[in-house]
């Protein structure tokens, strides 16, 4: 059996990190797609994890002490039974749909004589 030093073991990983670091050099020299970037992560930052922090940190404190009692009374009321599974229904179902629709068309783009997208690439 043979063993692997750490030089070796650490070598397909140093360099999939130099890949990915090149690839954010290449996008870092556009400034357009840069700032789209920074402006994309800011967003989602402050409307999804922003508010989904405050939900949750107020969900599980109740005037600075860890406190389940919002969570009990949500979980235990049969009303809110059928709420929870619409919104786990409509999650599973749109994770489905994009999922199929990225797969007709990247196979679209990769089986038919499809033209490709003008512009620069950073692949």
């Amino acid at each position: 059996m043979a063993t692997l030093t750490p030089a070796t073991a650490l070598a397909p990983r140093s360099r999939w990190a130099a890949a990915r670091a090149g690839e954010f050099r290449r996008m870092a020299q556009d400034p357009t797609l840069l700032a789209g970037l920074i402006l994309s992560a800011a967003v989602v930052a402050l409307f999804v994890v922003y508010p989904l922090a405050r939900i949750l940190s107020e969900g599980f404190f109740r005037r600075g002490a860890f406190d389940l009692t919002a969570y009990q009374s949500v979980l235990t009321k049969p009303v809110y039974h059928r709420v929870i599974l619409n919104t786990l229904a409509l999650g599973v179902l749109a994770a489905v749909a994009g999922t199929v629709a990225g797969f007709l068309y990247a196979y679209t783009l990769v089986r038919a004589a499809l033209p490709r997208p003008l512009g620069p690439t950073y692949v």
